[in-house]
């Protein structure tokens, strides 16, 4: 090796080894600057395998190499700093490399095996395969190892691809897999733990092979059963207690422990996925009753004997443990298997799964130095999966839920001698509690089974209070823990006696608020989130008097550890005391919003969706209790807006939503939104990027920021935002990857942009009416014709002249067919909403207000829009008729029993329904004590203008004309041709789903407020006053009926 790049090396790693970062970051430049010298990565392998120089550098420089690796070896540019030479050297010799190094460097080099493989394998490394297998054959230990992990990367590569690419797995089992079961079988005979490395080794390749599904090459019963004699050997293999290291936790390292282990990962996986003929493939049966009928057996007699191996004293790995219940689980949903667990199920259970459930020395060590994993362990599931508790517990669940009849007697008489014993044995040393705790958590896992029969349920009210309500004030902190714990799971019994309920929800919450543990606290927390939920009542007796002591002190826990329920829980209280808790609002959500910040900078995924999302929820649900707080709402959104800006992007997805409903409840409740939301425009526009279907959430934001900002949106220096919702507006209603319903929610969008800014955005009216008419050309969805045509309608509201003139110039659609297809749209009753239908006049009217200066190819449309105008008046009338008959029949009782009373007479002259309705005020006949001043000042104003158009309706109401169904189609020329089943009448008439009704009810567009009627006469004087004879032309070319409503209108 050249002793300058090895001095250098040296002097450069061992400031890799400093605890000073600039010393690092000296030496990361350093190394930056040398890696494309010649032979630059020939002597860093050198280096790293050079034996006389200290190991910790070598062991930086190969952490280094590997990194390197990582970054660069998949880049194939001139900038990269592996030339080809480089990568072909080493292609060739890693195996060499890898036999010769240290067991702390080839954690390393496997690394880079891995990513090599990834990279080049086999198109550039064909070699790597058979070379591997040569050093398998060898007689050299250091060969065999390296072959093996060269094996095992190759598997670990393939093992979870698809079928196809699987293919190479294939070539490698077949080429290998008989090499390493000779090797194995002569393995077994040598009783070293360099055998048993080896050893474990090969049992990890054979898992990597089965994890996703066992190969075919494997399944064959020959090649299976030398495979399963090999791994039960090794099962079965006595591990002496001479041999096992003093130390406990070395004892868990043990290598003949370990292969254990992978033998079972084996047995576990297999039975898994082939121990149930209901659910294996069809390819897959006949391997599947080979395996139930020869092998399950077996593999749980061997099993039961480790379990039998434990009973007597010796000793096993926790791991080799949890994978024995694990299998013992899955052995209980076969007959051939349970049939030979059953003679042993009683034993299993004392003296098995009992040891393993009682508190131990290793629950008193986190409990007391790690209290924040013990609580993670003990409450969220999710991080349990592989600890023993859940594992055994989720056993004996399974095992007394599938066969009561062998179990449930048994641990139930169990568990009662233990609690018996603690009670009567006046010593009562600690192994008696640790006992009975054992024993209540039994009881505990049995619950669910034991509520389910009344025999058994009706007695633990008596066992609670005897057994448990002591433990409440107990020494021991477990047992006080375990008191809380054990009466959440049976809060939801029959109390004979509600006394007792109540002690026992006094003693909780003096646990929580009292107890000198954390951990108890937390149990106790715990047990009142399950007692508010299954007594809402009672826990408002209990509970109100102290619930500022008990915010404040879940409060307190959640800042000192923050688990996964405490925001879920929170909520429930929130929910359940409602304004009580308002005096601690602005605190609860700085703190919730405190752990949404915590999740998120955890970095840790599951942690970000459980947390985060529940503290959302939280604050969301404390806007709602105080909605009528308007002091509260200005000084929390000075904190929380701010707060919610920098958490919206993509990487945070799964807050959008929760976020977005805080957003549309500040919005919703604030009187004025300033500057300050602004901001939030362009987060939640970013949001339709990559999630278009939170588009009908974020609607009702945007149109209270258009509505509520005064303006202040349109103006020139935030400009920038109303371009982003108009960007949003475009592009949801333009492109063809967006479905139909965000093409509405876009229609909706832009006419609340174009009716809030009028002026503002005049200049942008050949945009909108381009956009428009390119989505009218290529839709075929009834319900979005109309929308589209709405969003047309608004912007002749505000310039007609240049409305039309846009849509003449564009000719993407000939604009006599424009009109001739809308008129027809009206005339066939094929518009549903109202809403609709009244800017559909707003739009008619404009037409008229400059006639003259309206492009010449319409005007021989503007007679037919004219007589249309009058037809859309009726149909809005008609339905303002019947929502009045609709909210006339909530309000008043029926007179005389008769249905018919319930309902306006359309006949009945208007001042004496008035009469009717102030005598019904009067009697106090109102029925519903939900309307509103402004629901009355609404019927009474429909009231005045039934007279005028009674002779219309009367003869509306006799005509037989088909309502069009949802699915009818728009019978229109060619482009108009409506072959969508998915017309929906409520996507019209509603801007946002159901959930938001309360929003849409305060959200109104201009054109929903301003008075129609008056518009349409004030339009009409204008042509009258301006243009009499085209007036009087138009006029005279009406049907009678139509006279009839222009001259209600005009007096």
């Amino acid at each position: 090796m050249d002793l300058q790049f090895q001095n250098k090396f040296s002097e450069i790693f061992t400031k890799f080894l400093s605890p000073k970062q600039d010393f690092i970051s000296q030496a990361e430049l350093e190394l930056q600057s040398m890696v494309h010298l010649n032979g630059f990565y020939i002597q860093l392998l050198h280096y790293v395998n050079n034996q006389e120089i200290t190991l910790s550098l070598r062991q930086a420089g190969s952490i280094y190499l590997k990194n390197l690796v990582a970054s660069s070896w998949k880049r194939k540019s001139k900038n990269s700093p592996f030339k080809n030479q480089d990568r072909e050297l080493l292609r060739e010799n890693i195996l060499e490399i890898m036999s010769n190094s240290h067991r702390l460097i080839l954690l390393q080099f496997e690394r880079i095996l891995f990513l090599m493989i990834s990279s080049d394998f086999p198109t550039r490394m064909p070699q790597l395969l058979p070379s591997s297998i040569r050093y398998i054959q060898s007689e050299s230990t250091s060969q065999i190892m390296t072959g093996l992990l060269s094996l095992k990367q190759i598997c670990k590569r393939f093992s979870f691809m698809s079928s196809e690419k699987r293919k190479t797995l294939i070539t490698v089992i077949r080429a290998s897999f008989s090499v390493i079961l000779q090797l194995l079988q002569k393995l077994i005979e040598i009783n070293n733990e360099e055998a048993a490395h080896l050893i474990k080794i090969i049992c990890k390749i054979y898992t990597l092979t089965i994890k996703v599904g066992i190969p075919k090459d494997l399944t064959i019963p020959k090649i299976f059963d030398e495979w399963m004699n090999c791994f039960a050997l090794i099962l079965d293999r006595n591990i002496t207690s001479d041999e096992l290291p003093q130390n406990i936790y070395d004892r868990e390292g043990y290598i003949w422990w370990k292969c254990k282990k992978r033998v079972m990962t084996i047995f576990t996986y297999l039975f898994e996925k082939y121990g149930n003929l209901d659910y294996v493939s069809k390819g897959y049966r006949k391997f599947s009753e080979m395996f139930i009928n020869q092998y399950s057996q077996i593999l749980l007699q061997g099993c039961l004997n480790l379990i039998k191996f434990q009973q007597e004293g010796g000793w096993i790995s926790k791991a080799v443990i949890q994978l024995i219940i694990s299998y013992l689980d899955v052995s209980i949903f076969l007959d051939k298997t349970y049939s030979i667990l059953r003679d042993s199920i009683q034993e299993i259970i004392t003296k098995t799964v009992f040891p393993l459930i009682c508190f131990g020395p290793e629950d008193e060590d986190l409990w007391v130095n790690f209290p924040n994993e013990y609580l993670i362990q003990e409450f969220n599931p999710m991080d349990n999966l592989m600890l023993t508790k859940p594992i055994t517990t989720t056993f004996l669940s399974n095992l007394i839920k599938q066969y009561p009849e062998d179990s449930l007697q048994f641990t139930l008489d169990f568990i009662s001698s233990i609690l018996i014993d603690s009670m009567n044995n006046q010593e009562q040393n600690i192994e008696q509690f640790i006992h009975k705790d054992g024993a209540l958590l039994l009881l505990q896992t049995i619950a669910p089974q034991i509520k389910k029969g009344t025999v058994y349920s009706d007695k633990m009210e008596d066992i609670l209070v005897e057994h448990t309500f002591s433990d409440f004030n107990s020494n021991y902190f477990f047992l006080r823990a375990r008191a809380c714990s054990i009466f959440g799971e049976f809060v939801d019994i029959q109390w004979k006696n509600q006394e007792n309920l109540i002690i026992g929800c006094q003693n909780v919450l003096k646990c929580l608020l009292n107890d000198s543990e954390i951990i108890v606290q937390f149990h106790a927390l715990f047990c009142i989130n399950k007692i508010i939920s299954q007594n809402p009542q009672i826990s408002k007796t209990i509970f109100e008097d102290s619930l500022s002591e008990m915010i404040q002190k879940i409060l307190f826990l959640n800042k000192q550890i923050s688990l996964d329920g405490v925001a879920e829980i929170l909520n429930l209280i929130i929910f359940t005391f409602g304004n009580k808790v308002s005096m601690h609002a602005y605190e609860l959500c700085t703190q919730m919003m405190e752990t949404v910040q915590n999740s998120v900078n955890s970095g840790k995924f599951d942690d970000m969706c459980l947390v985060g999302t529940e503290s959302l929820k939280g604050i969301a649900t404390i806007l709602s209790v105080m909605s009528e707080n308007a002091d509260f709402y200005q000084e929390i959104s000075e904190v929380l807006v701010p707060f919610l800006i920098p958490l919206i992007r993509e990487d945070l997805f799964d807050l959008a939503e929760d976020i977005i409903d805080i957003v549309s409840l500040l919005a919703y409740f604030l009187p004025n939104i300033t500057h300050l939301f602004f901001p939030l425009i362009e987060g939640l526009t970013s949001i339709f990027k990559f999630a278009s279907d939170l588009f009908e959430e974020m609607l009702p934001s945007f149109n209270f920021f258009i509505q509520k900002s005064n303006e202040e949106l349109f103006s020139v220096e935030n400009g920038k935002y109303i371009k982003k919702l108009l960007d949003v507006a475009y592009i949801s209603i333009s492109k063809p990857k967006y479905s139909t319903e965000i093409a509405r929610q876009g229609c909706h969008l832009l006419n609340s942009i174009i009716q809030h800014s009028t002026s503002k955005i005049i200049d942008l009216i050949p945009k909108f009416c381009e956009i428009l008419s390119k989505r009218l050309v290529s839709t075929k969805n009834a319900s979005l014709v109309n929308l589209l045509y709405s969003s047309l309608s608004s912007c002749l509201w505000v310039d007609a002249v240049g409305t039309t003139s846009t849509l003449l110039k564009l000719r993407i659609i000939p604009i006599k067919e424009f009109f001739s297809v809308w008129i027809r749209l009206i005339r066939e009753k094929k518009i549903k909403s109202i809403q609709i239908k009244k800017f559909t006049l707003f739009g008619l009217a404009s037409l008229f207000i400059f006639p003259e200066k309206l492009p010449t190819e319409l005007q021989d449309c503007l007679k037919d829009c004219f007589g249309c105008l009058f037809d859309l008046m009726i149909q809005v009338k008609t339905q303002e008729m019947e929502d009045l008959n609709k909210t006339k029949s909530k309000i008043y009782k029926p007179k005389n029993n008769f249905e018919e009373n319930e309902k306006i007479n359309i006949n009945q002259d208007s001042s004496d329904l008035e009469f009717e309705i102030m005598e019904n005020e009067q009697n106090g006949n109102l029925q519903n004590e939900n309307l509103t001043e402004e629901d009355g000042k609404k019927l009474k104003g429909l009231i005045n203008q039934i007279s005028r158009f009674k002779h219309k309706m009367q003869s509306s109401d006799d005509e037989n004309y088909d309502e069009i169904d949802d699915d009818n189609e728009i019978e229109s020329d060619e482009n108009y041709d409506d072959d969508d089943d998915s017309y929906d009448e409520g996507s019209e008439n509603e801007f946002l789903t159901n959930s938001r009704v309360d929003e849409v009810s305060q959200f109104k567009l201009p054109l929903e407020v301003i008075d129609y009627v008056e518009f349409v006469r004030n339009c009409l004087g204008s042509l009258k006053d301006k243009h009499l004879k085209i007036y009087e032309e138009f006029c005279g070319g009406l049907e009678p009926d139509f006279k009839q409503v222009l001259e209600d209108i005009m007096n």
